[in-house]
Formats: C-alpha cells, structure tokens, sequence
C-alpha cells in the first residue's frame, strides 16, 4: 500500500465526499483500498438494489442518502466544502450501443444537473466519468477542438463541447480529460471510459496533474476464476451450433479470441473468448469464455476482481441485479490509479483543502 501521509495531513481527519450516481460505490472502495478513511456528506443513487449493495458493504446513514440528484440540488447548502465530488451521470444517451440522444434526453440532462451541484458547493476535487462515446456525441451538429484537452487531436462533438464550456464558467478549477482504458491501468478488461479531473488551482498552481501512464495488465482472467462454479454459468449450446476456431495471435494487453459460433446474431453472444483480457462488461453479463475445455459465463466474484473490487466485497440482489450492477459500474481498479496521481498532484503539506473562500458568482446551468 502506498503512503498518502501528505494527502492524510492535508484532509486533517477522514476524507469528505459527495459521490452522485454512486451505484455500488467504486469510489468508496477504491479509496478504501488506498487506505485512506471517508466520511459520505451525501450518497445520490436511484437504483434500489445498487444501494442494497453499497450499504452492505459501507456504514449506512439514512440521512445520508438522497436517491434524486435533482432533489440533492436543493438540498445541499450553498458553499458545502467537501474533499472530494465523483459524479458519474448515466451513460446510456450517449453511448455508441444507445439511442445517442445526449443532452436533450432525461437521462443525459442529468449531466447539466451534474455540474449545478458543482457551482453550488466547495469541493477541492472533482471527477466525472462516462462512456467514451460522449467524445463523438452530436458531431453531426458541430466538431469543435478542445477546449480542455489541447494534446487531443481529434475534434469533439457539440455535445462534450457544450460540457466543457459549463465545465469552464467555473474558474476555481483547473480541468483536465482523458479516455482511460482499464486494460492499460491494470486490468484485465478492454473498458474505454473518459474521465474529467477538476483540481483546485491553489491546489494545482502549475498545472502538474497528469493521468496515469498505461501499464500492462497485472493479471489475467485465468488467474482471478473460481473452482467449482454452479452449473448454471456453463452454456448449454441447446441449438447445436457450430464453433468455429478464430486462430487469432495473441497480443498483449488485448482480448483473444478463442472462435465465433455460427448462425448466431449478435456478435456479443457468439463469440467466445480465451481467459486472457475480458471485453468490456455489460449488464447483460453475456460474455463467453473457453475455460478448461468448456464454455462459460463468468461469475459476480470474477467479474468484481476483473474490476479489482476488494475481496471481501459482496452484492445483494437476484443474478440479474448483479450483472447490472457490474455492468453499470465503474471500475474500481481505475479509481485507485486515477486518485492516486491526484492525491500526488495536492499532497503539498504546506496547503490547506478547502482553505478559500467560495464566492457564487458563476452563471447558472440552464
């Protein structure tokens, strides 16, 4: 475990957080696992059996826990200062398996609602994260540079361009994104999301935050299955279709292929994979892999240490709910790489968190 005593000192007691669309609390259990203490001001998640999960893994508050962020929006008082604000809005409007209906959806409003909450308190840290699709999103509209990421060499779309912009109404920060992919922070899943990092300046005064350098897997799929897994994982092949052997070379850091059967539809059922790096997990949970000579789902307690869960966390819910819940979250694995370059960028003992004053005097969200 890495010694975060700098960023101990400069919290001065445990580490104060907001987390909104917390569903099972990767944050928690990230920082957790850095070995750093957290007190919740607020816990913002809808989704009755995520939050099952989450309290029985974490101190349960009722007071706590507000399900609606629109209803957290006017709860919080003005100027609240907090440590930390991990706002994770839904992903579905934008992402490239969705309807794409961005912003004007009322799912992707939600991101607009996202960024009031950050007008409205004092956090010294904030972080947001969604699907790589938002990149791309309603360039139909307009493709614009970055107004954040200037080594990135791509346009952007009007929709992350629109996000920026709000992002900017608010100067306290100094902001900064990046499309990190889990297999090249770790772990053993090809999971591609961005993550938008506001750092206070007076906390960041020369702009030293840079993401995690990509490094190689530090395990596989092999090395994290269960033994004797439940008979209802195992596919059943009741149609008797024919798998055929890709023959694909391996490649570091990349998901093998093992074959695809024939005469299926989609190609996220029929394909079958070997135990190396998984693709990225959906709720669904329909991912095939060839292990000791059979064909497999993989279970809730492999999925969670693909996203390097601790060990000793566990789920509430039906099969179904789980899934949805590994497929909805974000990586946990993610979170410690990420949060530790950040604690490192504001471990300056000689300044204080949340030492200045919050003055409101931004443009509101429309």
């Amino acid at each position: 475990m890495k010694n975060y005593k700098n960023f101990v000192q400069l919290v001065g007691n445990d580490l104060t957080f907001i987390s909104t669309f917390n569903g099972i609390g990767a944050f928690s259990n990230a920082i957790k696992q850095m070995g750093i203490n957290l007190e919740a001001k607020f816990i913002c998640e809808i989704d009755t059996n995520a939050n099952k999960t989450y309290y029985n893994n974490n101190p349960f508050n009722p007071k706590k826990h507000i399900d609606d962020i629109n209803d957290l929006l006017i709860t919080v008082k003005k100027g609240l200062k907090v440590d930390v604000l991990v706002q994770t809005p839904p992903c579905q409007s934008f992402s490239l398996m969705g309807k794409r209906k961005g912003l004007n959806s009322s799912n992707g409003n939600l991101f607009l609602t996202a960024i009031q909450l950050q007008k409205k308190i004092n956090a010294s840290i904030v972080v947001y994260e969604n699907v790589k699709g938002l990149l791309s999103h309603d360039k139909k509209v307009k493709e614009y540079k970055s107004l954040i990421n200037h080594s990135y060499k791509n346009t952007i779309g009007h929709t992350l361009h629109t996000i920026e912009n709000l992002l900017l109404e608010d100067e306290r920060y100094n902001y900064y994104w990046e499309v990190l992919n889990s297999n090249e922070q770790g772990l053993p899943q090809n999971r591609e999301r961005i993550f938008i990092a506001g750092i206070k300046k007076e906390l960041d005064p020369n702009n030293a935050f840079n993401f995690p350098a990509k490094i190689d897997i530090e395990f596989t799929v092999k090395d994290i299955l269960e033994t004797n897994v439940d008979e209802k994982y195992f596919y059943k092949n009741t149609a008797k279709h024919k798998l055929n052997p890709t023959h694909q070379t391996r490649r570091d850091n990349k998901i093998h292929t093992y074959g695809k059967y024939e005469s299926m539809t989609y190609e996220s059922t029929r394909t079958v994979y070997l135990p190396y790096v998984a693709p990225c997990m959906t709720i669904g949970n329909n991912s095939k892999f060839l292990i000791d000579g059979r064909v497999r789902l993989l279970t809730p307690t492999e999925n969670k240490r693909i996203h390097k869960f601790s060990e000793d966390f566990t789920f509430v819910g039906t099969q179904t709910n789980i899934n949805k819940q590994l497929g909805n979250t974000v990586s946990s694995g993610v979170y410690m790489r990420l949060f530790d370059e950040i604690f490192k960028t504001v471990s300056n003992p000689q300044i204080a968190m949340n030492t200045t004053t919050y003055q409101p005097t931004l443009k509101s969200v429309a």
